[in-house]
Order: structure tokens, then C-alpha cells, then sequence
């Protein structure tokens, strides 16, 4: 039987080569993308911790993102409304289902995101990134994955690549 991360390898891999996550590898995103991309996590975070309570605290984010937006914020977001049909299915899907989502936006804070932090930190806010307890944070997430969540977590990198590259070309042609 695959595991989820056999089942979302391509999806991801697709996730990681966008222009967003090659310019936060590279460290020459823009203060302004940052802020944006910082926010569009906050609004996902928020909405899917509006409906599952972790039992470990170090695995929410929204209240971390909002903190690293408002250290930057010059201005508010740009229009994000690309993001409103992600957002809404957020709120529509089963618990269960939302966990998919939790796979996707959580553990690449805790794993990837690592390397993220390491790369920006000297000029743009990490806290997103930083956990009390990561082992923690990774047993209670991956306690609620199975297989059969592939579909909807193959989705959310899906519409994770979308929200990504709307945001970056909007940046781009600013």
C-alpha cells in the first residue's frame, strides 16, 4: 500500500519548484511578496484552526503568520481573490478531509521550512516557522493521516501552487 507521500510526491515536487519557493530558497524574494504570501498563510491557518483544535499548541500557526505580517505590513494585502474558493472549501469539507490541508500547510513549516528560516531570517520575520515542539507537532499531525486523504491533499498543493503563482505574478507585474 503507498503512503501519502507517495501519493502527493508529484504534486509536491510541482509545490517546490514554483517561483515563490525558489526565490525563498535563494533568499531574493521581495519584502512585499513575503508580507503577501505571510498573509495568504495566516488566512489559511486561521480558517482551518477556526475548525480543528490541536491538543499540542506549538501546531498552530495563524496567531505566528498574523505576528510576521504585522511586522512587515506597510499597506494591506493585495486583492487575494483567488484565495476566497480555497478558503471556502476550507470551511465546507469534512473534519477529516481538512486534515489533507493540515499535511500540506503544516508539516512544510516543520520540515522544508526549516530551510526557509535559515535563509531569510536575517531580513524578514520567521516565527511562522519557529515550534516549541516539533516532535510533538509532527506525532500529532501525522496521527490523523491516512492514505486515502491523497485526493484532497493532491487539491490543497494544488491550490497552494495557484494562490503562489497568482501571488508572485501580481508582485511581478507591480
Amino acid at each position: 500500500m503507498s503512503t501519502l507521500k507517495e501519493l502527493t510526491w508529484d504534486a509536491h515536487k510541482r509545490a517546490e519548484k514554483t517561483n515563490i519557493m525558489r526565490e525563498l530558497l535563494t533568499d531574493t524574494i521581495s519584502a512585499s511578496l513575503y508580507c503577501d504570501l505571510v498573509y495568504t498563510k495566516y488566512l489559511i491557518y486561521a480558517t482551518i484552526e477556526r475548525r480543528i483544535k490541536f491538543e499540542n499548541a506549538c501546531v498552530r500557526r495563524a496567531q505566528a503568520a498574523f505576528n510576521d505580517w504585522q511586522r512587515m505590513k506597510d499597506s494591506m494585502p493585495r486583492c487575494m481573490s483567488y484565495l476566497d474558493a480555497y478558503v471556502d472549501h476550507l470551511e465546507a469539507i469534512p473534519e477529516t478531509q481538512l486534515w489533507a490541508h493540515v499535511y500540506v500547510h503544516y508539516l512544510a513549516p516543520l520540515y522544508g521550512g526549516q530551510i526557509i528560516k535559515k535563509k531569510i531570517e536575517h531580513r524578514l520575520p520567521v516565527s511562522l516557522y519557529e515550534f516549541e515542539d516539533p516532535v510533538g507537532a509532527i506525532a500529532e499531525i501525522r496521527s490523523h493521516l491516512t492514505p486515502d486523504l491523497a485526493a484532497e491533499a493532491n487539491m490543497a498543493f494544488e491550490s497552494t501552487i495557484t494562490y503562489y503563482n497568482n501571488l508572485w505574478e501580481q508582485h511581478r507585474t507591480s
